[in-house]
């Protein structure tokens, strides 16, 4: 588990059942820094999945492994995305993969909105053909991570070039895994007599709760765009469990944490403004920490701030 925060002693990390990754542990050390001021926390977290693939390339030893967004809750085994990767180099998961019908529309385009790809299911081999995307992916992830939609998504715009760049690119098959509001109302999911959730008749993997809101239970996802027709019960019974499940692991608390890189030294909130001047100023070949300090941050001109140009 990677914390995208400072631990300033809010809770106490020894007594969560996994191991813990923090900033310090990550390479490129200056950049995770800056990062952390010209990003918004959303964009950081996108921007930090590329410096933990390498992460995990390097220092955890393993041959492969498969990242899961913080908003992801496992039903099921994973095995079938782990034999997956053992043909490959990257696995990749799709948002959509057959044609929506005619009144599903939007659907299709929100999705060229966001991106053909998924960012918060993506599975890597540790061979150099995966170490060449990661090398790639935090080249483009340094400075253009950005929810600027329609310009850019993120990490997930970037994830549409990896099938073209980099040929061992496998691509999730099971509609039991990543179920969200992107495809949700093109599976079929139903439960059986012993509790079990299908999707298309297979056991449910894991499910992604994307823009699921804690205060509104009466939907799935404020992101969801096409009615889910038949599913949607059960999609709002398994949004309550997932509820549930984070009000039993103390949500209500951390959730009342502040987030670090929020605020100055003297506590006034950091404005976007001010953080996408900061990125400009790096851009341009400035030499400079984050400017968390509240004197190093009034060095810095306000003023409107040009988009950067990419190569």
């Amino acid at each position: 588990m990677l914390l995208a925060d400072k631990n300033d002693g809010d809770f106490d990390l020894k007594k969560e059942p996994f191991e813990w990754i923090f900033l310090e542990d990550l390479a490129d050390q200056e950049a995770v820094r800056q990062m952390s001021f010209y990003y918004m926390p959303f964009e950081f977290c996108c921007a930090l999945r590329a410096w933990l693939h390498e992460y995990m390339f390097h220092k955890n030893g393993s041959d492969r492994w498969i990242f899961l967004d913080a908003d992801i809750m496992v039903f099921g085994s994973l095995k079938e995305l782990w034999d997956q990767l053992g043909s490959g180099s990257i696995l990749l998961s799709p948002h959509l993969t057959k044609p929506v019908r005619a009144d599903q529309g939007e659907g299709e385009r929100l999705i060229l909105q966001t991106g053909l790809f998924n960012g918060g299911c993506l599975g890597l081999r540790n061979t150099d053909k995966a170490l060449e995307f990661i090398r790639w992916f935090k080249d483009r992830l340094r400075y253009y991570c950005l929810n600027e939609p329609p310009q850019f998504f993120v990490d997930q715009y970037w994830l549409n070039f990896v099938p073209l760049y980099f040929k061992a690119v496998n691509f999730l098959e099971s509609p039991a895994a990543n179920v969200g509001h992107w495809n949700a109302f093109q599976c079929r999911m139903e439960k059986t007599a012993g509790g079990e959730v299908t999707v298309n008749g297979r056991p449910l993997m894991f499910m992604h709760f994307s823009g699921l809101e804690m205060p509104h239970p009466a939907r799935f996802s404020r992101w969801t765009r096409i009615d889910e027709g038949a599913n949607k019960a059960l999609l709002l019974e398994l949004a309550e469990l997932y509820r549930q499940k984070l009000a039993e692991n103390d949500y209500e608390n951390t959730n009342r944490i502040p987030y670090a890189f929020n605020y100055y030294n003297n506590g006034q909130p950091i404005s976007l403004a001010m953080r996408r001047l900061y990125r400009e100023e790096l851009m341009k070949g400035a030499q400079s920490e984050p400017p968390f300090f509240m004197e190093a941050a009034k060095a810095l001109e306000i003023k409107p701030v040009p988009r950067g140009k990419f190569l």
